[in-house]
């Protein structure tokens, strides 16, 4: 669509927080990165910024991070070799976030189930040490005689210290208690089973915690003591190998995204740093605050090249006001954009409107051509544009000129193309000069075929106008305009066709001859919908005005025989000073009695005036080519679909051409 009817660049409202330290440094990467629509702003006009969502992106990071170390079982460096751009980086902690977060949830169900499988195996491994002994000397031993409680009798399985062991032999309930069993578990225990009567179990179990022993809690068990150990032996196995193989699965869930972690926690304390210095700053109101436009493709780029320069800055992207006009940073096919230079001669479009630069682009290319048609004209245009036209500006560097050299070189062109079409070289200077007749392809220069292609291309071009008016009150919602626009394109396209069969008896293609009387209707057809968009917008004042569009529209396309005319000029008036030139030449050589002095005179007297006459018409040709076709694209075309009403974008650019005259009187 860019090659026909183009939009302008979309761009995006930044703003920008630095420390007034850093204002310099900030403005100096504004400058060189260029493509910025610039304002400087009131920090109390700005607002406060959305730096507490970039605080609460890092802190939810941050609790990711400490979930996913609690599940480490040992150090790990872990080195991180991924660059991220600094306009990336949130963006790329909040992904991170995002995929490490139900990772870590999995890791901690996954260490919720790690700490029941250690509790059973510490409890296992606990009545495996204390039972093993009592199993070695009283294998038979039953899980009611190791503990059990009733009415008369209880009976428990202590764990004494060594140490204390004399105070219990030498105390006084020594007597009432019956020692079942008991056995050496290390240097500093011994395991005891121990009944007594149940009416002191309470004074028992005082007396025995006062000396630091703990009762052993023993499960229910089927059998002897001895095969509940190798039970308990087993299962310990078991629960180490569950043990290690659900380390080993936990393991490889970190080693997967340890590398991402370790980019996160590198990226975390990154932006944490920047960010405080940042938020220092606003709490203390030390901080200047610019507000711009910037192309929607260098987003990425700018946010680069400013963090890139300026670390401790916040970027952020604000909406704009609905009674805020937004800038218009025209953008073209190359090629196309050098006739950015006409648009703009108009009018800058509307950020929300069309840019006309490509059929501009086209129309006049082809406009110039057809008025300049001339091979030879051509090539010099081309020579003056190259190298003497640079000579006549103050700055032949700057982009609006290279964008005018290069529409010209395109214009010449164009030109060079039609005069080879219509066998145009300084007009008819090889038949006059040399009686050579160059090939004609179209003879365009023939009055009447040059007038018909005129009055065609002014009827498509008209046509085209209407459509794309048309088109923009579909849009924009008017639709007076686009019933009145639809009028006009159908009055026009039916009737044309009517007229050219039934009263100029000219026969047209694709249309056979029972359906012509039909489009005389579809005109009629046309012209009401002409009449309901004109009440529609004007009331009563519909019923005169409408046959003003009609007859405008004629008025266009007639106007469009300037194509002709100038055209026609161009070659007849160089073909006048051909034949003026030559009679001279013919008259000096026969004047003059010797032939060769005669003939020396005459090629260098007329040799003179053949180049002032056709330099004059050249730049006759040249000048009105241009202004007849800027006039056709500007009043009969883009002036019906396009306002033209915008702020152009303006690059923050220092000047840097500059042209300063020096002499001695000025020292």
């Amino acid at each position: 669509m860019g090659y026909l009817i183009s939009w302008p660049e979309k761009l995006v409202k930044v703003r920008v927080y630095v420390p007034k330290d850093l204002r310099d440094t900030l403005l100096e990467a504004l400058y060189e990165f260029k493509e910025i629509h610039l304002k400087e702003v009131k920090l109390k006009f700005a607002g406060k910024p959305s730096i507490d969502l970039h605080v609460k992106v890092v802190e939810e990071a941050k609790n990711v991070i400490e979930g996913f170390i609690k599940a480490l079982s040992s150090k790990h460096e872990v080195p991180v070799n991924v660059y991220v751009s600094p306009s990336q980086i949130l963006g790329t902690i909040k992904e991170l976030t995002d995929e490490l977060k139900p990772v870590v949830d999995d890791l901690k169900g996954m260490l919720k189930t790690l700490a029941t499988y250690k509790d059973a195996l510490n409890n296992h491994e606990k009545l495996y040490k204390y039972l093993k002994p009592i199993a070695k000397l009283m294998p038979n031993l039953l899980r009611d005689e190791l503990q059990y409680e009733g009415r008369y009798v209880t009976v428990q399985t202590w764990i004494i210290p060594v140490r204390n062991l004399n105070r219990l032999l030498k105390s006084g309930l020594i007597s009432k208690l019956s020692i079942i069993g008991y056995a050496e578990v290390s240097d500093e225990e011994k395991v005891m089973v121990l009944g007594y009567p149940s009416h002191i179990r309470t004074d028992v179990m005082k007396f025995l915690e006062s000396i630091d022993a703990k009762p052993l809690s023993i499960p229910e068990f089927d059998g002897t003591v001895k095969d509940y150990v190798n039970s308990l032996s087993n299962k310990l196995s078991e629960l180490r190998d569950l043990l290690r193989d659900y380390r080993v699965k936990i393991d490889n869930v970190i080693n997967k995204y340890l590398p991402k972690v370790a980019l996160l926690k590198g990226l975390v304390s990154s932006e944490e740093e920047r960010l405080s210095v940042v938020l220092k700053s606003l709490e203390s109101k030390h901080v200047c605050v610019y507000e711009g436009w910037v192309p929607v493709s260098l987003l990425k780029a700018f946010s680069d090249a400013l963090y890139s320069k300026v670390r401790y800055i916040h970027i952020e992207e604000v909406e704009e006001s609905s009674d805020e006009e937004i800038p218009t940073k025209m953008k073209n096919p190359k090629g196309i954009d050098a006739f950015e230079v006409l648009t703009r001669l108009y009018g800058v479009p509307n950020y929300k409107e069309w840019d006309p630069t490509p059929l501009i682009a086209y129309s006049f290319v082809i406009f110039f051509g057809l008025m300049f048609a001339d091979v030879i004209y051509g090539v010099l245009l081309l020579i003056i544009t190259k190298l003497f036209l640079p000579k006549l500006v103050d700055n032949p560097e700057s982009e609006g000129f290279k964008k005018f050299q290069k529409m010209l070189y395109v214009c010449a062109i164009s030109g060079m193309v039609f005069g080879v079409i219509s066998g145009s070289y300084l007009g008819d200077f090889p038949k006059v000069y040399m009686g050579i007749e160059p090939p004609v392809f179209l003879d365009i220069l023939s009055p009447l075929i040059a007038l018909q292609i005129s009055l065609l291309i002014g009827l498509i071009h008209v046509t085209l106008a209407h459509v794309l008016t048309f088109i923009r009150g579909l849009r924009t919602g008017n639709k007076a305009e686009a019933i009145n626009e639809l009028g006009i394109i159908v009055a026009v396209a039916a009737g044309t066709p009517y007229i050219l069969e039934s009263l100029l008896r000219v026969d047209v293609p694709f249309i056979p001859d029972w359906f012509v009387p039909y489009l005389l209707y579809m005109a009629f057809a046309g012209i009401g919908l002409i009449l309901v968009g004109k009440y529609m917008a004007l009331k009563a004042f519909a019923s005169i005005l409408w046959i003003f569009d009609l007859t405008g529209f004629l008025g266009d396309v007639l106007s469009y025989t300037r194509l002709a005319g100038v055209g026609l000029a161009t070659f007849y008036l160089a073909s006048s000073f051909n034949a003026i030139t030559k009679l001279l030449a013919d008259g000096l050589i026969n004047i003059l009695p010797i032939h060769v002095v005669g003939l020396m005179v005459a090629i260098v007297i007329c040799g003179i005036l053949v180049a002032l006459t056709h330099i004059m018409n050249l730049a006759l040709s040249t000048l009105g080519a241009f202004i007849h076709a800027l006039r056709l694209c500007f009043v009969e075309f883009i002036s019906k679909f396009y306002e033209g009403t915008g702020k152009e974008f303006k690059p923050l650019t220092f000047k840097t051409f500059f042209k300063v005259e020096l002499s001695p009187s000025s020292l």
